[in-house]
């Protein structure tokens, strides 16, 4: 990483103040809410809050940290704050606010890791092309950290070497109707949802008892997509966590069924005005995945949600209301 040249930083006034978890503002963004701390706090996780401003702009953000060793502990931002600078000051205002909330921190704190939900700028530049016009192609990570810490102090920014979440969502408008949002679908998306329903597939919303049946499909899934998995306790701790506030997101969890066999499942998540794929997953060579996300936004809307925020991997993307947002900036 090259050296901090003198006279290149930029000097940013971002003021941190300690908060009680249950304050924080309601926002669209799930990772963000006082109900995720809960479900994070059961998971063994230490729970902090702060109030965030600078020049443009303020909010809040909900932080946690995880001992790592007896001598070493992890801070983690999930997708906050939600409200950032612009771009070319993406990297100032990162180190800026990280020397503020290591004041509050513990010494055993190595590291605090952002997973954040602003405006990718290499979407922002077009990126390079892809057979698959939903992907971004973003450059090196030798260049991304260059391009972040440009103007800090320290050069200290890292890419994380493994993405928490996937990198990438679509926004699908759900205020239009039902047919414009299944005419923006690929044309296989709306052929499996009219294939699922002529085979009799059901999309029912089912109870947290039902839990093994798609934790089994997950692993499955997490195999063979590639990704890392996580625990039947991470699935749990979202049902056994009792919303605390009036704004508090609440979950659906929905499966696809052929007679008995459970073929496809989804857990969503409606927070403000959005919802989000907190998880879907699928047998391999089933094709009901088109159905579970009709069944999903039809319910969304009728929750009040506006917006539906697909996960977006490189499995292509089901929904054409528009490009990809990419929520999380690539350092």
């Amino acid at each position: 990483m090259p050296p901090p040249v003198p006279g290149d930083c930029v000097d940013m006034n971002v003021e941190i103040v300690p908060k009680p978890e249950h304050t924080l503002v309601p926002t669209d963004i799930l990772f963000q809410t006082s109900f995720w701390g809960c479900v994070k706090r059961k998971l063994g996780w230490e729970v902090s809050a702060f109030d965030v401003s600078a020049p443009g702009f303020s909010g809040d953000v909900l932080v946690l940290t995880r001992r790592l060793d007896d001598a070493t502990s992890m801070v983690y931002i999930p997708q906050g704050p939600e409200h950032g600078p612009e771009p070319e000051s993406y990297g100032p205002f990162l180190e800026t606010m990280s020397e503020s909330i290591s004041r509050y921190l513990e010494p055993s704190a190595a590291f605090i890791r952002y997973d954040l939900p602003w405006a990718d700028p290499y979407a922002a530049e077009g990126g390079e092309a892809t057979p698959d016009p939903h992907c971004l192609r973003r450059p090196p990570e030798r260049i991304r950290e260059i391009r972040m810490n440009f103007m800090t102090k320290e050069w200290r920014l890292r890419k994380a070497p493994l993405d928490l979440t996937v990198a990438d969502s679509l926004v699908v408008d759900l205020g239009a109707g039902e047919d414009e949002i299944l005419g923006r679908m690929k044309p296989k998306t709306r052929y499996n949802i009219r294939l699922a329903e002529r085979k009799g597939v059901r999309v029912v919303e089912a109870q947290a008892s039902a839990l093994p049946d798609f934790y089994d499909l997950y692993l499955q899934t997490a195999a063979r997509n590639g990704f890392p998995s996580c625990d039947y306790r991470h699935f749990a701790a979202l049902f056994e966590t009792a919303p605390s506030q009036r704004h508090s997101p609440t979950l659906s969890f929905y499966l696809a069924l052929c007679g008995r066999e459970v073929l496809a499942g989804a857990i969503i998540a409606v927070s403000g005005k959005g919802d989000l794929s907190v998880r879907g997953v699928v047998q391999p060579l089933a094709e009901p995945d088109g159905s579970v996300r009709g069944s999903v936004a039809r319910h969304s809307r009728g929750q009040g949600a506006a917006l539906h925020v697909l996960r977006h991997g490189r499995r292509g993307a089901h929904g054409r209301s528009g490009p990809p947002v990419p929520r999380h900036v690539p350092v």
